[in-house]
């Protein structure tokens, strides 16, 4: 392992030394690996965009303080020098130990957790901080662990943190932690400005909430994917106004549906577009123009679409309502007969029951 040269860490990272008071954080020691070296020096604090060091051993008030984006264009990855300890807690967690394991990662993913700024950078970061929080989880130490997440920067944290964060506040749902929940939530949706390479993640997690029928959860999740104004073109759009029917009252619907984008027939969403439209001329009593949107959202639709059960249902629906019961037992018929296992195909066949 080399030593820590002042000299040329200063020629070869664009360093400056300074004589400073040690900033209030944890140092920690790691590895800096460029392409052609290693150095190993104390990590002592962050100062804006800047990581700032200094050499191991005693300390004499100097500084280099390293430019995150110079970093990453040298193509340097930082490494925190973990314990021996640390990886026995892998292995407790890898046996199924997570109460065991808990106490191995605490100092040292702990230590990390005030320098998420390093989750910008290649390393181990990720390897230290997400095991802790598995064993958080996987120990059911609900109150740390949401304690935790509340002091994560999620909005600089690498997609892996987002997923993580989704897949806490899923297991909380579950668990009927509906307190802890709402703070895990509200940490989501706050989120000022989403970067683009969290709206997969994002999307995924507001998915999710829909499909288990939470839909002002989704709702809001859809949303900040296209807050201030941004990914207007983004289906989540379409789907915000979908959960709206569920969660919204007409005024506030209203305003989500007049804002919605035309879809040119043939293109992506179109059926789901046609769907919306349904469901709103529905509310309001206009069976005609519902009958006509529903018909165009069904002659463009793909039977594996995930809203075509629905589609059709509400085309069964319009039917009955429009007093044309033959065609509306079709339907509803088909739904029952080619999707048997989705909640339309119950209603439907309820329907019929009822009708009978």
């Amino acid at each position: 392992m080399k030593t820590f040269n002042r000299s040329k860490y200063y020629l070869l990272a664009f360093l400056f030394f300074v004589v400073c008071l040690p900033l209030n954080a944890i140092e920690l020691l790691v590895e800096l690996h460029y392409p052609t070296r290693t150095d190993e020096v104390l990590l002592t604090g962050i100062d804006g965009n800047f990581l700032v060091f200094r050499p191991k051993g005693q300390d004499d008030g100097g500084r280099a303080y390293l430019d995150i984006e110079d970093l990453k264009r040298q193509k340097v990855t930082i490494n925190y020098l973990l314990s021996e300890q640390f990886y026995k807690g892998i292995e407790r967690l890898n046996e199924n130990r997570p109460i065991q394991a808990l106490p191995l990662f605490e100092a040292e993913a702990g230590q990390l957790l005030e320098y998420n700024i390093l989750s910008k950078l290649p390393g181990n970061y990720l390897s230290t901080v997400l095991p802790y929080m598995d064993a958080l989880q996987q120990s059911r130490n609900w109150n740390r662990l949401v304690a935790l997440i509340v002091e994560i920067p999620v909005a600089d944290s690498p997609t892996e943190i987002v997923e993580k964060v989704g897949d806490v506040a899923f297991a909380l749902h579950a668990q009927k932690r509906f307190e802890d929940l709402d703070i895990v939530h509200k940490k989501i949706i706050s989120i000022p400005e989403l970067a683009p390479e969290h709206v997969a993640s994002i999307f995924d997690i507001a998915n999710s909430w829909r499909l288990a029928k939470e839909y002002q959860k989704a709702y809001d999740v859809y949303r900040l994917i296209t807050a201030n104004g941004r990914f207007l073109n983004h289906p989540s759009v379409l789907w915000a106004a979908y959960c709206g029917f569920y969660c919204l009252g007409n005024d506030s619907l209203e305003k989500i549906y007049s804002k919605l984008p035309e879809i040119d027939a043939g293109q992506a969403y179109f059926s789901l577009r046609r769907l919306l439209d349904t469901r709103w001329y529905l509310q309001l009593g206009d069976y005609p123009s519902a009958m006509r949107y529903a018909a165009q959202g069904k002659v463009y639709a793909n039977a594996t679409e995930p809203w075509y059960p629905e589609l059709i249902h509400t085309l069964a629906v319009l039917y009955t309502n429009m007093n044309l019961v033959d065609e509306g037992s079709l339907a509803h018929s088909e739904v029952s007969a080619i999707f048997p296992n989705s909640r339309w195909a119950k209603k439907s066949l309820q329907l019929l029951k009822d009708q009978k």
